[in-house]
């Protein structure tokens, strides 16, 4: 709930500038930070290790995301060519899978390093945290679209 009401909030200030995805990456960057600052007390050195643990981690993710969405783009148009050998089709699906495994690679090693800031109980915390904060988002985008709309939830 307080996500929706901080969003509806920004959404006045955010106006024109949404122009590009960064912009809207950096705006869910700062309001997963901020939810995560309330629900961790995060004040301080503590803060600062753990955001700058994220931000290691959220930088090389978007680099191995940015590969990830370039093959897709390609898997896509060979798949609708039929001239294209199963062969190179077979290819690109494995480097799917091998990005993917980079990618849970990762989250490995972002719960390891948070682990030197964070108890284990606050790494499941954390862990279903990050389960549930693009649903968040997903709801909030919702019902910002929908007040845009002057439509009521239904």
């Amino acid at each position: 709930m307080l996500l929706i009401c901080v969003l509806a909030t920004m959404s006045i200030s955010w106006g024109e500038s949404f122009r590009t995805f960064k912009d809207v990456k950096k705006q869910v960057i700062t309001l997963r930070n901020w939810e995560l600052m309330q629900e961790f007390n995060l004040e301080g050195e503590r803060a600062t290790e753990v955001f700058n643990i994220l931000k290691k981690y959220d930088d090389e993710r978007e680099k191995i995301l940015v590969k990830r969405r370039q093959i897709l783009k390609n898997l896509k148009e060979k798949v609708e060519n039929p001239a294209i050998p199963e062969e190179e089709l077979t290819k690109l699906i494995k480097e799917v899978k091998e990005i993917d495994a980079q990618l849970a690679e990762l989250k490995g090693k972002e719960i390891k390093a948070l682990s030197k800031v964070f108890s284990i109980r606050e790494i499941g915390k954390y862990v279903l945290f990050m389960e549930r904060f693009p649903r968040m988002m997903r709801e909030a985008l919702r019902m910002h679209r929908m007040q845009k709309r002057g439509l009521e939830d239904k």
